[in-house]
């Protein structure tokens, strides 16, 4: 037997090891969720960042070359 603090009301309960154990699995299983949606968050912003860099290294290479062109002419 153990005795355990509740999660909802702060109120001491006592649990088999067996409820333990399950509580523990139920734990892990939400950290696990949350770890997952978090990591595919995560995945998301970085796929947004990697397009935004490319659009603009496009947008710095035509101002460098408009910046040379404009360069030659005087």
């Amino acid at each position: 037997m153990r005795i355990i603090k509740n999660k909802k009301n702060g109120q001491k309960i006592t649990k088999s090891t067996k409820d333990s154990f399950y509580c523990a699995k139920e734990d892990i299983a939400e950290i696990m969720l949350v770890a997952e949606k978090f990591a595919g968050q995560v995945n998301k912003i970085e796929t947004k960042v990697i397009e935004r860099m490319q659009k603009f290294e496009i947008e710095i290479f035509k101002l460098q070359k408009e910046i040379n062109e404009l360069k030659n002419r005087s």
